[in-house]
């Protein structure tokens, strides 16, 4: 196969090297060079902006949880977006502890009820402009939401005042 040109930086390029050298540890299928795989798996990697430490994070994080299994581009790109998502929040949670913030809860008082919609937890400033980054989590963008209602694509509705939520509904995330 002659590749006249590929989609990602050189960046990715390294990285995708780096993934199938990684998964090539667990697993032989990837022990055998191939250049086509590797620059059609950069240019999907390259969509997510995605880097090496979450890459080969994911990878093993795949063959950790799968035994037997064999890594598919698909499942790569989710597992390194987790591990980005849960690096950033590491980073932010470690920030906020360096500025004294413990927590972003709001303390429980006589004014604050629990939100079921959000697991019970009193979570002030839920309501809002969509953080659209937070329906990704799990790709709860992509499913209807059991608790508000709410179909696939939308953002989840308060169910006591309708007004739009900045996080999707618990349940829905867990799907």
């Amino acid at each position: 196969m002659t590749i006249t040109s590929i989609d990602a930086t050189d960046e990715t390029l390294i990285a995708t090297g780096m993934v199938f050298a990684r998964a090539a540890v667990f697993d032989d299928y990837f022990g055998h060079e191939d250049d086509g795989r590797t620059a059609a798996w950069a240019e999907a990697i390259q969509k997510y902006n995605l880097d090496r430490a979450d890459l080969l994070n994911a990878v093993t994080t795949f063959y950790a949880g799968t035994p037997g299994g064999r890594l598919s581009i698909g499942e790569l790109i989710r597992l390194a977006r987790q591990s980005r998502q849960d690096t950033a929040m590491r980073r932010e949670h470690d920030e906020r502890a360096k500025r004294g913030i413990t927590t972003g809860l709001t303390p429980i008082t006589a004014t604050t009820t629990p939100d079921t919609q959000l697991g019970g937890l009193p979570i002030a400033g839920a309501d809002g402009d969509p953080v659209w980054a937070a329906y990704d989590i799990n790709n709860a963008i992509n499913h209807d939401c059991p608790t508000c209602k709410e179909p696939a694509g939308g953002a989840c509705v308060n169910t006591r005042n309708d007004q739009a939520r900045k996080i999707p509904c618990l349940a829905r995330m867990r799907l």
